[in-house]
């Protein structure tokens, strides 16, 4: 079995902590792969959690915590891990102070000034981004090869079902989640509708 150290925060209620709660959940009774966190799992963390998912990855979180908690700092500030670790970077990619038995960035930015990204990213094995656009940019960055790898969709919540009526059907709805920012593009969302469709677009 393979422990994987993810190097952020687990959460309900930010970008990061949910990308962290489902691959979570969905390795935690995995027979080949240890998911791991860098903090420890909290109830807050799992409030919103199906009930069901919590006492399936109850061991795992359980497992988790423990490990985290044994984790040493050397002389030097920093930590070695028993795991391949993998790194969340955002803009200007700051430096982790872990080390694995492999080291993969995944990189999220907006920032497209990435002139110290060679640099920054040379102790990483590996780089993964969530867009093609952060591929292109840090490919062209780094003269490295990018993995695209999207956050993805819970089927389990985001499926069809009966509409509830609530929302103004001469209106078009278009959801984009999290802060508005340009890795997102809402701002293309907007402009390559038709004028037609323009006075019934609505954001969310």
């Amino acid at each position: 079995m393979k422990n994987v150290f993810m190097n952020w925060q687990l959460g309900n209620a930010f970008g990061w902590g949910i990308l962290g709660l489902n691959i979570f959940m969905h390795w935690a009774n995995d027979p080949d792969i240890r998911p791991l966190m860098a903090r420890p799992i909290t109830d807050d963390d799992v409030a919103m959690c199906d009930p069901l998912k919590f006492e399936r990855a109850f061991r795992a979180m359980d497992f988790s915590n423990r490990f985290c908690a044994g984790i040493q700092t050397d002389a030097r500030g920093m930590k070695n891990v028993a795991a391949i670790l993998l790194d969340s970077l955002g803009n200007g990619f700051p430096q982790s102070q872990c080390y694995g038995t492999r080291n993969i960035a995944r990189c999220i930015f907006e920032n497209t000034d990435l002139s110290a990204a060679k640099n920054a990213l040379s102790r990483y094995d590996a780089l993964l981004v969530a867009s093609h656009w952060n591929a292109r940019l840090l490919e062209a960055a780094t003269g490295r090869a990018v993995k695209v790898i999207f956050e993805g969709v819970d089927t389990s919540l985001f499926c069809p079902a009966p509409k509830s009526g609530l929302m103004d059907k001469d209106r078009f709805y278009v959801f984009s989640g999290g802060k508005v920012e340009f890795r997102k593009a809402q701002d293309l969302r907007s402009e390559e509708h038709t004028s037609e469709l323009q006075s019934r677009l609505h954001l969310v």
